[in-house]
Formats: C-alpha cells, sequence, structure tokens
C-alpha cells in the first residue's frame, strides 16, 4: 500500500510540485475506497470494555421495595408517575420525591371517616363513622352476637343460638301470665236446673291456682269441676277434691288454697261445670285461674 508523501516545501500552492502531491493523495485515496475489503474488519469488540475503556457506567439494577425489576442495565427508560410523584436529575443523580410519606400518600389529618397519623404510617377509623350499611351482610333472622363464652369477634347467631345464649326463665320476664277457663249458668229467671253441666277446652297449659263463683243475686250453690286430656269429662273426672265452687247465702266466693285440687293443666284438657246444687240464685258464673307455664 502507498505511503503520502509529505507536502512540498519552498513552492507556493497551484506549482506543479503542489499539483503532483494532491494527485498522489487522490490516487492513493481512490485505491483504498475500492480495495478495502469489509470482510476484513472482522473480531470488532462488542462491548465498551472491548475496546480498552474500562470506567464505563455499570448496568443499573432498578428494584421496587427491594424487588428487582427486571435485569440489570437492560432498562433504557424510567418513567415516573402518579401524583404527587416528581423526579429530577443534577448531573449523575436522580432525585424522585414522593409527597406525603406513607399512608398511601396522605398527610397527617382526620379525612371524615379516617384519621391518618404518625407521618402517615397508621390510619385509624373515627369513632361512629362505621353505619350498618358500611358492615357486611348478615344472614336471615340473625343476630350479631358472642356465644363463646369468653371475648371473641362478632357472630351472626341464628334464633336458636340466641335462645341459648339467653337461656331465661319465665322469672325473668315477671310473673306468668294469668288465664281463666270458665262457664255461665243462666236459668232464664229461675235457679239454674241441678246437674246441669257445661263445657270448655282449655287453650294454655299451667297449674290452677284459684276459683271464682259469682251469682246475680245472693244465694247458695256448689259447682263441681271435671277435667279430661282431649275428650269429654265425666263426674269421674273430678278434680276439686273437697274444695268445690262454694256460695253460701252469699253472692262472690274464691278459694286459692286448693290443697285437695288437682291443678296441673295441659293445653287442649277439656272442662266441665257441673250445679250440684242451687237456690236463690238465677245466674251462675264459675271459672278457674290458671298460672300460664312459659
Amino acid at each position: 500500500m502507498s505511503l503520502i508523501p509529505p507536502q512540498p516545501t519552498g513552492v507556493l500552492p497551484g506549482s506543479g510540485l503542489w499539483n503532483d502531491w494532491i494527485e498522489k493523495i487522490r490516487t492513493i485515496v481512490n485505491g483504498l475506497l475500492t480495495s478495502i475489503n469489509w470482510t476484513l474488519i472482522t473480531g470488532t469488540p462488542t462491548t465498551i470494555s472491548g475496546y480498552g475503556i474500562t470506567d464505563a457506567q455499570q448496568g443499573v439494577q432498578f428494584q421496587d421495595e427491594g424487588s428487582n425489576l427486571g435485569t440489570s442495565g437492560t432498562a433504557t427508560v424510567v418513567n415516573f408517575t402518579g401524583a404527587g410523584v416528581t423526579a429530577s436529575r443534577s448531573t449523575n443523580t436522580v432525585t424522585v420525591n414522593v409527597t406525603g410519606g406513607g399512608g398511601g400518600g396522605l398527610s397527617d389529618a382526620d379525612y371524615g371517616d379516617v384519621t391518618v397519623s404518625g407521618g402517615g404510617t397508621a390510619m385509624t377509623i373515627d369513632n361512629d363513622v362505621v353505619s350498618n350499611a358500611k358492615l357486611a351482610n348478615m344472614a336471615a333472622s340473625t343476630l350479631k352476637g358472642n356465644n363463646t363464652g369468653g371475648a371473641a369477634d362478632p357472630a351472626d347467631l341464628t334464633v336458636a343460638q340466641v335462645k341459648t345464649l339467653l337461656a331465661y326463665t319465665p322469672t325473668d320476664i315477671g310473673a306468668s301470665p294469668k288465664r281463666t277457663v270458665g262457664m255461665t249458668f243462666d236459668g232464664g229467671g229461675s235457679t239454674p236446673t241441678i246437674g246441669s253441666v257445661g263445657y270448655v277446652v282449655c287453650q294454655h297449659s299451667g297449674t290452677i291456682d284459684r276459683w271464682n263463683i259469682i251469682a246475680d243475686v245472693s244465694g247458695s250453690a256448689v259447682v263441681d269441676v271435671w277435667k279430661a286430656a282431649g275428650t269429654i269429662p265425666v263426674n269421674a273426672d273430678s278434680i276439686a277434691g273437697t274444695e268445690k265452687l262454694t256460695l253460701s247465702a252469699q253472692q262472690l266466693a274464691s278459694d286459692t288454697s286448693l290443697s285437695t285440687w288437682t291443678t296441673a293443666v295441659t293445653a287442649g284438657d277439656v272442662f266441665a261445670f257441673e250445679i250440684e246444687s242451687v237456690s236463690t240464685c238465677t245466674r251462675l258464673t264459675c271459672e278457674v285461674r290458671i298460672s300460664e307455664t312459659l
């Protein structure tokens, strides 16, 4: 390969020596353009260090809270987005600023239902702000409660579970209700017929604790009480013992001792009231009082 000769000295440009020197340069350059084969350019370095540059910037590893985002040195663009996020570069330093600190970018304040504190690191639900609509849906016919016997999260209790939890007795709701079962005999202006019997079905369970007998006028009468379970009672089914409903020259009488009575009553029992004797009175109302079992 020819070398470029030194430029002419001591002569002015435009002389024959200068023209000859320029022609030689043209010939050499043209020869290079037509004679160099690009296949000769092999083993070209593919990295900066291949060219002997050892102070190149190392591949940057981007991370999110300590977790790598892809392979080191592969990202060519970093894009910062979102309200409250700003990024700036000064020489070789990139600074990312996220306003508000923790707590999802919220500064310490009361936001209506939630209060943010601790530099945005703690969130507390305000008192009296959780409405029923914000609670989880409950199964039908249930109540919120805790039947575990110890401290625990609320649970949706069924009616049966609530009953078991309350374990109430009649004494918890006050005195037992009082019910009456009775019969009226009207003689139509005359004394009722001895041996007359009236029947009535009791709708309640409980205990007989009193009897009453009332007449239209002062007089005397004795009335027996029979009872049978779901059938018509007869004289042998008397429950009054020796303490039958009795008027003795009086208009009103009652008794609560009932020491000789059979006092237990079951809903569906049939009562019968029988006039054993009567004088003067033309109308009698007879009844027994039942303390209902709950």
